[in-house]
């Protein structure tokens, strides 16, 4: 399986990622602008005694509101669900 690219799939991001701004009713009087790139953030599993152990990484892209500076993060297995990309 080819991996999955940013440039090839910008628009079909953008899109979906839209989509889903409007269903969650997120608001930035400015819009929103997709960051470019894919993030990997690391979900933490447990803390103790100041030690952190670091789960697995969900391959991600963001918007950053225009006007607020809000970052949102999306995982793109859920918004390709069945594409692999988990």
């Amino acid at each position: 399986m080819e991996p999955f690219n940013f440039t090839k799939n910008k628009k079909r991001i953008e899109e979906t990622v839209n989509k889903h701004i409007a269903l969650a009713g997120l608001n930035d009087p400015d819009g929103f602008t997709l960051l470019e790139g894919f993030i990997a953030p690391t979900i933490n599993q447990t803390i103790s005694d100041n030690m952190t152990t670091f789960g697995r990484n969900f391959p991600t892209v963001a918007v950053i509101g225009n006007s607020t500076g809000l970052v949102y993060y999306f995982y793109l297995d859920k918004l390709f669900p069945g594409e692999g990309l988990e």
